[in-house]
């Protein structure tokens, strides 16, 4: 009956109304107990409500269902293929929605709806490479920043090759840290593309030496990559290298003067079609017709032999007999000696290799530059945290003859100063002791007013200003109170005697004054 009163007041009540009813309906659909023909009855009247006009009704539904496994299937696919926000509503929350159709969203929907996919709780893997895959930016962006996310290396890989031009996509993908090497070579690509542009507009550089300064910045990213990684990443790294078309003569080259021996060891072992163990003991030894066989199986340019031949021959010396060498120095070393060495054809042609191995060795002098620069900077300050750790001796102070006595002199005469104004105060208080005795001044009150002044000032409490009379204390009806004698100990002890002594004349100034005339006027007379 309850269900059948919904239905026929549903057609004519007000939106809002509507709304809540349809919100309450669906709520005890899922919460209260009901008899299989009254859930039957709820089941269609929250059917017909999908037909409504009204979105904020089919929105409140949609709210009621999204996160309950019982809710009607057929319902939430109705809600599911709605407008784009009530189904994004039931796209980022629904349990009941298959991967397949997930996956389906994420290559056919709405951004919003690619979004909503990307965004749900533990997207499983399948899910993560379709959006990967098909679903455009700002989806791909929520996918990796949700951190239930199953993504797998493959899906970061082809999110690497739609997005290696987007800066938020490949900062995130950058930060990850179990990327397969080829993802991570292929970003210091798009990596190195993005700067040479942003040098291009912010320079003005001309074309060529824009694609320049990207293929250099990205070969000595790829260099310095590839030298941290472990020798199976090795491998992947020069196939990957291999299949782009970036693995010829320079960038062999590049790898032996900034000192990567083991990347172009995986190159030889990889373009002679060798076992890398064989490659590396040709490289050892120093056999010449052994490398040479090497390189031509390798099918590098013959004319770049020497070059190669003598780089290699001086990092054999080199780790040989400088054993003590600073390792950031042995770039710098191979490629001032791979130089000196080398002797350009002279057709008449200009020499890459030449221009390329000039190229080297600045950059080589700048790195070494850079290092010594730091290495210096860096033992100054050792040695400076060294002195000021260490105990700083007493030195006598020196002073002149002359400024000794000079310093003597000036001070004889302030010692004698001193005394003669200590004489004077003895002589003002001889003549204020005669005056107070000689004068008729009632001691009592005297004494009564310079204890007063002292209670006003914190220094006596009253107790002992106005101590009980002892004949009175003989009176056994009145309580006992010993009478005390002020003494040093009832002042505060953190005063001074000669702080009270001013504290005690500042006050008394004008009885003071009084008392001096008095005596004056006595004198005189």
């Amino acid at each position: 009956m309850i269900i059948e009163r919904f239905l026929t007041w549903f057609d004519t009540a007000p939106q809002a109304e509507k709304a809540a009813a349809t919100s309450a309906l669906a709520r005890a659909y899922l919460l209260s107990p009901m008899e299989e023909e009254e859930a039957g009855l709820a089941e269609a009247a929250m059917t017909v409500v999908l037909d409504d006009d009204c979105a904020e009704v089919r929105m409140a539904l949609a709210d009621a269902l999204a996160d309950s496994e019982q809710a009607p299937r057929h319902i939430i696919m109705a809600l599911a293929a709605d407008s784009v926000a009530i189904s994004s509503l039931v796209l980022s929350r629904s349990p009941l929605l298959l991967d397949a159709e997930l996956m389906d969203i994420a290559a056919t929907g709405a951004c919003e709806q690619q979004f909503a996919v990307a965004s749900r709780y533990m997207p499983s893997q399948a899910v993560c490479d379709a959006i990967a895959t098909h679903s455009q930016a700002r989806a791909c962006i929520e996918m990796l920043c949700n951190e239930t996310a199953d993504v797998s290396l493959i899906a970061l890989n082809t999110l690497a090759e739609r997005f290696g031009d987007n800066a938020d996509i490949r900062a995130l993908l950058i930060r990850r840290p179990n990327l397969l090497p080829r993802t991570r070579v292929l970003l210091l690509e798009k990596l190195s593309i993005a700067y040479g542009e942003e040098a291009e507009r912010a320079e003005g550089m001309s074309p060529v030496r824009k694609e320049q300064l990207i293929r250099e910045t990205c070969e000595k990213a790829t260099i310095t990559y590839a030298a941290q990684v472990h020798e199976d990443d090795l491998r992947e790294i020069v196939e990957t290298l291999v299949n782009s078309g970036r693995m010829n003569a320079a960038f062999l080259l590049r790898s032996i003067c900034m000192g990567n021996i083991a990347l172009f060891a995986a190159a030889l072992a990889h373009l002679a079609d060798m076992p890398i163990q064989r490659v590396e003991a040709v490289l050892a030894e120093s056999r010449a017709g052994a490398f040479r066989a090497l390189y031509s199986k390798a099918e590098l340019p013959l004319s770049a032999f020497s070059v190669f031949s003598s780089a290699v021959e001086t990092w054999r010396s080199l780790l040989a007999t400088h054993d003590e060498v600073d390792p950031a120095r042995l770039p710098y070393l191979v490629t001032r000696e791979v130089l000196k060495t080398y002797h350009p054809d002279s057709d008449g042609q200009v020499d890459a290799l030449l221009v390329l191995l000039r190229r080297l060795a600045a950059e080589a002098a700048r790195e070494n530059a850079r290092a010594e620069v730091v290495r210096i900077t860096r033992e100054a300050r050792e040695r400076e945290m060294v002195l000021l750790a260490a105990p700083q001796e007493e030195r006598a102070i020196e002073i002149d003859p002359e400024t000794l006595a000079d310093f003597a002199l000036h001070f004889a005469d302030e010692i004698i100063g001193l005394e003669e104004e200590l004489l004077g105060v003895d002589a003002d208080l001889n003549e204020l002791d005669a005056a107070i005795w000689e004068g008729s001044i009632d001691a009592e009150r005297f004494e009564q007013e310079i204890g007063e002044m002292l209670l006003e000032d914190g220094i006596l409490d009253d107790e002992a200003l106005h101590p009980v009379d002892p004949d009175l204390a003989a009176n056994d009806d009145l309580p006992r109170v010993e009478y005390p004698n002020i003494t040093a100990s009832d002042m505060k002890p953190s005063l001074p005697v000669s702080v009270l002594m001013e504290m005690a004349r500042a006050r008394l100034k004008p009885q003071l004054d009084a008392l001096d005339a008095a005596g004056q006027d006595q004198r005189a007379a």
